[in-house]
C-alpha cells in the first residue's frame, strides 16, 4: 500500500474548543519559599486547546504526508491562533499547573494539578469563529471533538458532512463523558453509524452505569468492558458503529469493531493492545505527573490511516501508533525552549513524527468472548466449562506451558514472554491470570490502608496453601513493593496455634 493517496481529501476537523493556559513556574529549590525572591518565576503560557489543538496536530499529520504534493485540505473553526485575554467570555479557559520531572537525567514538563474549566459567559447564540470555514459537503473525514462544552447541543454548528444525506468515508467523534448521550451522538447513530469511529477515554467509560474491573489483569478488564458494550442497554448502542476505541492512556487501548477487512461481520471483533509490563495506571507511577493530549494522540494516529487508506483503513495500526505517541507524550512533556520568556507547549512535530513510525512496544490479541462458555452445551469438549478463565498466556502457548516454563529458566522470562501480561511486585515475577489478580487485589488493599491518614490497628491478611509455596515471600513483595523500607511485617502460621485465643 502506498504512502500518499491519489486523489485530494478535504479533513474536516470541529468541535469543542477551550483556551488552555499552562501556568509554570521555576524549579523549587531550598531557600525559603515563604518570603518573595526576585530569582524565581511564574509564567502563564496560553494555547489552543480542544478541536482546536486536534486540528493543529491532523495538519500536522497531513503536512508531513503532502510533502510530495497538495493532497489535502483540513477545514476547521477560526479560534484565536495568537495569545486571548484570560477575561475574554467568548471561549472556554482550561487552567493546570505544571512543573519540571527530573528522571533518568532528563527533565519534562508534566501537569502537577488540574485547576478546572472557566466556562465561556457567551449568549446561547452561536459566534462566527465557531463555524467550519469553507465548510463542505464533501469532506472525506470528518473528525470531531465532543468535550461536552456545548458543541453536542447545537446543531447549526456541526459540518454540513454530517447531514443525513452527507456521505463521507469516515466520522471520528472523540467523545467525553457523559457517553452515548445528547443530540449528536443520537444524529450520528441513526445516519452514520456503519462509519463511525467513537475514541473515549476508559475512566469517561466507567462514570457510565458500568462495571468495568481496574489494575487487576488486562483479561478482565478487556472482558468486563465486551461484556458491557454488547449488553449493557447504557452503552450497547455504541456497538452498532463501525469501531469503538477504548483509551487507557499511556497503557493500552481496545477496540470494538465491527467491521472486518471487507466487510461487516456477524460477531463484532474485539482486541486489546497493551504493554505486557504495565497495566493500567501503573505506566504514570513510573513517570510521576499527568499530561493533556493523551486521546489527541490516539485520535491522530487513527485518523492518519483513515487518510492514508480511507477504503480499507489499517484502524489497528494507527492505534497502536496512536498509544506510542501518547507515551512519548508522557516521557518527554510538553516543549519549553531554553530562551527566556519561552512559552510551554504541546509538542505537534514531534508528536506527528512519532505517528509515523509503525515500530511499537505493545502487544496485541484478541478479546475472548466473555460468555462463549457459557453458550455450550453439555458434552462439548468433555464438559460443561462455564468456569473456565480466559488468559492471554494459554492464548500465546497453546500447546506446552510445562516447555515455556523451561524456557523461562533458562532464557529469563523477558526473553520468552515477551506478549503476554506479568504481575511483578518487587522480586515476585507471576504469569499467572488468577494470581496477578490475587496479588493485585492485595496490593489495592495494602495501598487503601497505607493513604489513611490513622491507622488504629495493624492490617491482617490470611494466607492459605501447601507449605513452600511462597505465600509469605509473595504478599511480604506486594507490601514492599508499594513502600520499600517502611513496612514492617509480622508472621504468624496458623497451623501452628493450639486455641483461638492465640490469635489475639
Amino acid at each position: 500500500m502506498s504512502d500518499i493517496p491519489t486523489s485530494p481529501q478535504s479533513i474536516i476537523v470541529t468541535g469543542d474548543v477551550t483556551m488552555d493556559w499552562h501556568i509554570v513556574t521555576s524549579p523549587v529549590h531550598t531557600e525559603n519559599q515563604a518570603v518573595w525572591s526576585p530569582s524565581r518565576w511564574t509564567r502563564a503560557c496560553w494555547q489552543r486547546g480542544g478541536a482546536a489543538l486536534l486540528a493543529d496536530l491532523i495538519e500536522a499529520v497531513t503536512e508531513e504526508l503532502s510533502e510530495d504534493a497538495e493532497q489535502y485540505t483540513v477545514l476547521q473553526v477560526a479560534a484565536p491562533r495568537s495569545s486571548v485575554h484570560p477575561n475574554d467570555r467568548r471561549f472556554h479557559h482550561a487552567y493546570a499547573l505544571w512543573s519540571p520531572v527530573q528522571q533518568d537525567g532528563e527533565s519534562a514538563w508534566r501537569v502537577a494539578e488540574y485547576l478546572g474549566l472557566d466556562r465561556s459567559q457567551k449568549p446561547d447564540v452561536s459566534q462566527d469563529w465557531e463555524y467550519v470555514r469553507n465548510d463542505t459537503t464533501e469532506a472525506s473525514i470528518v473528525i470531531l471533538d465532543d468535550a461536552d462544552l456545548g458543541f453536542r447541543d447545537h446543531p447549526e454548528l456541526w459540518p454540513k458532512a454530517i447531514a443525513p444525506e452527507a456521505r463521507p468515508s469516515w466520522i471520528v467523534l472523540k467523545q467525553a463523558r457523559p457517553i452515548a448521550e445528547g443530540r449528536l451522538w443520537r444524529h450520528l447513530h441513526e445516519h452514520h453509524a456503519d462509519r463511525l469511529i467513537v475514541v473515549l477515554p476508559v475512566e469517561d467509560l466507567r462514570r457510565t452505569e458500568v462495571h468495568i474491573s481496574r489494575g487487576l489483569s488486562w483479561e478482565r478488564t478487556a472482558q468486563d468492558i465486551a461484556w458491557e458494550l454488547i449488553h449493557n442497554p447504557q452503552i450497547n448502542g455504541l456497538s452498532s458503529c463501525a469501531h469503538v476505541v477504548i483509551s487507557f492512556l499511556t497503557a493500552g487501548a481496545l477496540l470494538f469493531s465491527k467491521l472486518g477487512q471487507d466487510q461487516v461481520q456477524s460477531v463484532p471483533a474485539c482486541y486489546l493492545y497493551f504493554d505486557p509490563h504495565f497495566i493500567e495506571g501503573m505506566f504514570q507511577q513510573q513517570y510521576p505527573g499527568q499530561m493533556i493530549g493523551y486521546t489527541t494522540c490516539l485520535t491522530a494516529g487513527i485518523a492518519r490511516h483513515l487518510i492514508l487508506a480511507p477504503e480499507r483503513p489499517d484502524v489497528r495500526q494507527g492505534i497502536k501508533s496512536g498509544l506510542s505517541a501518547a507515551r512519548r507524550l508522557h516521557i518527554g512533556g510538553y516543549a519549553m525552549e531554553a530562551d527566556e520568556g519561552a512559552q510551554l507547549s504541546f509538542p505537534t512535530r514531534a508528536i506527528a513524527d512519532k505517528l509515523r513510525n509503525k515500530r511499537t512496544t505493545f502487544a496485541e490479541v484478541e478479546v475472548q468472548d466473555p460468555v462463549r462458555f457459557l453458550r455450550l452445551p453439555e458434552g462439548v469438549h468433555g464438559k460443561r466449562t462455564a468456569g473456565r478463565r480466559w488468559t492471554i498466556l494459554k492464548d500465546r502457548y497453546q500447546a506446552d506451558l510445562d516447555w515455556v516454563a523451561e524456557r523461562i529458566v533458562y532464557e529469563g522470562a523477558d526473553s520468552v514472554l515477551q506478549d503476554v501480561p506479568q504481575g511483578r511486585f518487587g522480586h515476585l515475577l507471576t504469569v499467572d491470570r488468577q494470581e496477578i489478580e490475587s496479588f493485585r487485589s492485595i496490593h489495592a488493599l495494602v495501598a487503601e490502608y497505607l493513604s489513611r491518614e490513622r491507622r488504629k490497628r495493624p492490617l491482617s491478611i490470611g494466607v492459605f496453601g501447601a507449605p513452600g509455596s511462597g505465600k509469605s515471600f509473595g504478599i511480604t513483595q506486594v507490601a514492599r513493593s508499594l513502600a520499600p523500607g517502611q513496612i514492617e511485617v509480622l508472621e504468624f502460621n496458623l497451623s501452628q496455634f493450639e486455641a483461638p485465643h492465640e490469635i489475639s
